[in-house]
């Protein structure tokens, strides 16, 4: 629902990673996503949290050139996403 993908959107994370480069579903300007505390997701479904670790990277790729931006912001545990590029705030 977040990005509003086609009604055909597969509900898989190989649909996943072939819809969101397409942004053409969200309003105009920039769009700002928030998961707030990944932990319950990453300890129910480690395999599907191990295919999100892999493929939000790859899909951040491309919205850089986008003609909108999508900042993403993950919210948990180190130790539950390894690999993953870090921005700190002390916000």
């Amino acid at each position: 629902d977040t990005f509003n993908f086609p009604d055909y959107f597969g509900m898989n994370w190989d649909a996943f990673a072939d819809s969101a480069p397409d942004l053409s579903g969200l309003p105009p300007g920039d769009h700002l996503v928030i998961y707030d505390d990944f932990t319950p997701f990453a300890e129910a479904a480690p395999e599907d949290w191990a295919v999100a670790l892999r493929i939000f990277p790859e899909v951040s790729a491309s919205w850089q050139s986008a003609p909108r931006r999508v900042i993403v912001f993950l919210r948990g545990p180190l130790a539950l996403s390894p690999n993953l590029p870090l921005a700190f705030s002390s916000i």
